[in-house]
């Protein structure tokens, strides 16, 4: 038998599927992580970790007349947070802002309002995507 007619065979056993790969599960949850949180504070934020989880979303609704700005942070330690550039939003009004924080890599993140003036309220949303 040749090296040729052995890639062939190789290579249609895989096609027809006699030889399987594992398949992957793939999870989406989808988490109201806080609900109508007072926008007249100084800060507010909250921390999500995710472990094995592979990609993460966030959105923030926030109602009201907050004026200040939505940020979102990116630790690996849980300890030290660094903004990530390019994704601070300056708020003005009632809306919502929705991140997808694809390709990212940090095991948490954190999800930062700061208060320039105003009051609101700020729900916020997100879904993680795991695979096991």
């Amino acid at each position: 038998m040749s090296l040729t007619s052995t890639v062939i065979d190789v290579l249609r056993e895989w096609y027809t599927g006699a030889a399987r790969l594992p398949v992957e599960s793939v999870t989406l949850t989808t988490t109201t992580r806080l609900t109508a949180g007072d926008m007249s504070q100084a800060t507010l934020s909250y921390v999500v970790s995710l472990g094995r989880n592979t990609e993460y979303s966030v959105q923030a609704v926030y109602t009201g007349s907050p004026v200040g700005t939505l940020s979102i942070q990116g630790s690996n330690d849980n300890v030290t947070y660094t903004s990530l550039a390019g994704l601070d939003v300056n708020i003005t009004s009632a809306g919502n802002t929705l991140y997808n924080l694809s390709g990212q890599n940090y095991l948490h993140y954190k999800l930062l309002y700061t208060k320039s003036s105003g009051t609101g309220s700020l729900t916020v949303i997100d879904t993680i995507k795991g695979v096991t």
